[in-house]
């Protein structure tokens, strides 16, 4: 079975991706995204934020703020772990609890936190293409412990 695969071409077409990929991901919670600075990480997640009831007035960028919460329903953590540089500044956040915890978690920058994530982690891969558009690649149920 290929991994699901999006193309999107126009930032509007974020809301009905979201919606197909959280449709596909129906009982996962846990997210980590990959992608250069500019390629619609934050974007994607406010998309899936918004498939999931969530008001945009509720949601911004966690860049400075390393975590923000949306929700009361559905509870929504969105982490962005980008300024963080050792290891043990995710035990500083309370990693574990955002990824053990029922609520769904979204983490950009997941990079320095690989050796934390499982196979309940679905990875989604941001990429852009020659024309701009954003190309957007699941991967259900791959594990990323590194060991």
């Amino acid at each position: 079975m290929t991994d699901p695969f999006w193309r999107a071409a126009d930032p509007a077409e974020l809301d009905v991706i979201a919606l197909q990929m959280l449709s596909y991901c129906a009982k996962d919670r846990k997210f980590a995204l990959y992608g250069n600075l500019g390629a619609g990480k934050t974007a994607l997640i406010k998309a899936c934020c918004r498939s999931l009831g969530l008001s945009n007035k509720e949601l911004s960028s966690p860049s400075f703020a390393i975590a923000h919460e949306y929700g009361p329903k559905p509870v929504v953590f969105h982490l962005d772990l980008y300024r963080l540089k050792t290891v043990d500044e995710l035990k500083g956040i309370g990693l574990e609890q955002y990824l053990d915890g029922p609520e769904y978690c979204f983490i950009e920058w997941p990079e320095i936190a690989e050796s934390w994530l499982d196979s309940s982690v679905i990875r989604i891969n941001i990429d852009l293409d020659a024309e701009g558009a954003r190309l957007i690649r699941l991967q259900k149920l791959v594990p990323l412990n590194n060991g």
